[in-house]
Parts: structure tokens; C-alpha cells; sequence
């Protein structure tokens, strides 16, 4: 089941009968003090039985669902309620995993993991991808990630930048067009050595690149 205890909503769902000597295990399997399930909540009745589940009594920080775990989510619903159409699986689907999650994760952790799993897609099979596509959602999820920038020199940007004068000082091209922003010649300011191995954010240890360049730099294969 997925549903927002905090939200009005609906959500698809399985019973189970079991009695209370089985019901008293599950939730010992489950762990009583586990932070995800350390809330019972009564549901109703069905032909004078409790209806009962447990889940958590507040919003999670939770990871991205993937494409496989969706894919055995889809086979669970179609196999409970095999009336449902796969239009109707898809538009639950849709809802179930299009929302707003808090993540642990930087946006470049984020971005990183991101890069793995299309490496990982490229490298199934045209049949392999094309049954992961099968009613999966349309829509993007919504992440909210806690990120930590870096605010650079702005005189130092502008310093190379007309340093450059409108031309990639790795390829020598004219810049790729004018920026709509400030009407100058687009080009991105790169530094040598990265903040990050303990380079400066000073005008000697930048470049100003296009696009083109200063992607490779980032994910060219180094020959």
C-alpha cells in the first residue's frame, strides 16, 4: 500500500486473513520498534474481522523507487486485481511514484546515480527495455535534494570572460551564440584545477570554454 496518512487519498491494497497469534508475529518480524513500522492503524472490519495494517507514524526520508521494484509493484497489483486494465495499472502507478521525496543524497551523488542507472540501461537489450517500459509512469518524480553550492568570484568570472574575448580558449571557435541574459558571447568559465582538489577561485587558475569543450572536460573519454 502507498498512501500519505497525511493526505486524503486512495490506494490499492491486499487482505490478508490470518488470526491474532499470526498477527502478533508479523508485526514481531517486522520489528515493534522499527521506525517504519511503529504505528498500527484500524481500518474498519470485513464480514466482523479488524481490518489492520502498520506503517509509520511519520513522513519518511525515503529513496527513489526503481525501475525494477515498480516493475514488481506493477506485477502485484495486476495479479490482485487482474480486472484492472493496463491503463488503469499505469495511471496508479503514475501517482504512487510521482511525488515529492526527501532524499539523504547531494545533488551530485543524485546526479552520479542517475548516470549509473543510464549506463546500466544502455546495455540491456531493445527487448529488455522495452518490458521495463511497459506501464511505467509519464512523468518525472519531484526530488527535493539538500545541496551544497559554491559561490564563485563574480569579478574572477567576468575577468576571464573578457579575458576570452567571445572565443574558446581551448578550441579557438567563436562562442556558440549570445547569451539572452546579458547580450555577450556564451561561454562557460571552467576552473584547472577544481575547488574540489584544492584549486583557487582566481583568474589564473580558470578557462573560459564553449559548451561543447567544457563537456568534454567533464565526461570525455581520456585517451
Amino acid at each position: 500500500m502507498f498512501l500519505d496518512t497525511h493526505k486524503y487519498g486512495e490506494t490499492i491494497g491486499r487482505m490478508y486473513l490470518v488470526t491474532a497469534e499470526q498477527y502478533e508475529e508479523i508485526r514481531d518480524q517486522k520489528g515493534r520498534s522499527s521506525a517504519w513500522y511503529d504505528k498500527e492503524v484500524e481500518l474498519g472490519e470485513y464480514l466482523g474481522v479488524p481490518i489492520k495494517t502498520i506503517t509509520s507514524k511519520e513522513r519518511k526520508v525515503v529513496s527513489v523507487a526503481s525501475s525494477k521494484y515498480q516493475g514488481v509493484v506493477k506485477a502485484g497489483i495486476k495479479e490482485a486485481y487482474p480486472e484492472k486494465s493496463e491503463e488503469e495499472v499505469a495511471t496508479y502507478l503514475e501517482k504512487i511514484f510521482t511525488y515529492q521525496v526527501e532524499i539523504n543524497h547531494s545533488d551530485e551523488t543524485l546526479k552520479a546515480k542517475w548516470q549509473e542507472d543510464l549506463a546500466a540501461a544502455k546495455k540491456l537489450s531493445e527487448e529488455e527495455r522495452a518490458k521495463l517500459l511497459q506501464g511505467v509512469p509519464k512523468k518525472p518524480k519531484r526530488i527535493i535534494t539538500t545541496t551544497t553550492c559554491l559561490e564563485y568570484n563574480p569579478v574572477v568570472i567576468a575577468t576571464r570572460l573578457a579575458l576570452a574575448e567571445g572565443k574558446c580558449e581551448k578550441c579557438g571557435q567563436e562562442a556558440p551564440f549570445i547569451s539572452a541574459l546579458d547580450g555577450m558571447p556564451y561561454l562557460e568559465v571552467h576552473h584547472i584545477k577544481s575547488i574540489a582538489e584544492g584549486g583557487e577561485d582566481i583568474v589564473d587558475n580558470t578557462i573560459a570554454l564553449c559548451p561543447n569543450c567544457h563537456k568534454e572536460i567533464h565526461f570525455g573519454r581520456k585517451i
